[in-house]
């Protein structure tokens, strides 16, 4: 089973996407920011996390400069939001995201094609 952490400040989308993992019988946790996620995370280390990165208290970007597991090699870390900044974009995959997504451009049938997909190649 894999663990994925959704790390969004819309509590609407938030839920959107905890019913859309879920079908897949993933093991599907939240936090509506930053802060949360890393709260969550000493508990419980996803296998990926779906961070969005504009929220309140710690956005995307601080979160991924705080964030320091032990194996950061597990994690897979998808950046999913309306930020299109390119030097934000930059920053965020020097600091680990391994891919960006741009929310009103994906479906949560996109989003979830991924997810198999990632965890596909995590299986080979």
């Amino acid at each position: 089973m894999v663990r994925i952490l959704i790390v969004e400040d819309d509590i609407a989308l938030n839920k959107a996407y905890q019913i859309v993992l879920s079908r897949k019988s993933h093991h599907v946790d939240s936090a509506y920011n930053g802060l949360e996620a890393l709260e969550k995370i000493q508990s419980n280390q996803p296998d990926i996390i779906l961070l969005d990165l504009l929220m309140p208290r710690m956005n995307g970007l601080e979160f991924l400069r705080a964030y320091k597991p032990k194996d950061r090699s597990g994690v897979t870390i998808i950046a999913f939001s309306n930020l299109d900044t390119p030097s934000e974009i930059d920053e965020a995959y020097r600091l680990g995201i391994h891919k960006h997504l741009l929310k009103a451009a994906t479906s949560p049938g996109e989003l979830t094609t991924l997810i198999d997909e990632l965890i596909l190649i995590r299986k080979i």
